[in-house]
């Protein structure tokens, strides 16, 4: 559950940033905002997020089944969740802060 408020968190910042770094008030319909170029990049840095949190998790449950390892699985658990959460949050508050001004420099 906490994995998923992590990712979710990192989410959500990635896709406002970069929502406010490609801002293109002139279009119509929101089908045109998303097959545009800021839309793809969204896509593609969301879905590298998502898989870089999730199998990086799921690569140390499965040496831990296979017995490569022996550590103590429940705290290695907590130790890359928390290092999973200080890494978003840092991402996190760069992208906002980029995308911040980014729209603070758009002209309407």
């Amino acid at each position: 559950v906490l994995l998923v408020f992590i990712v979710s968190f990192g989410v959500i910042s990635i896709c406002l940033s970069l929502g406010c770094i490609f801002a293109d008030f002139s279009k119509t319909h929101h089908l045109e905002v998303i097959s545009e170029f800021g839309g793809i990049v969204t896509l593609l840095i969301t879905l590298f997020y998502i898989g870089i949190s999730t199998f990086s998790l799921a690569f140390f449950f499965h040496l831990y089944i296979k017995g490569v390892i022996s550590w103590n699985i429940e705290v290695w658990t907590y130790r890359y969740l928390v290092f999973l959460f200080i890494f978003t949050l840092i991402t996190s508050l760069i992208f906002l802060e980029v995308g911040k001004t980014s729209l603070e420099r758009k002209e309407f």
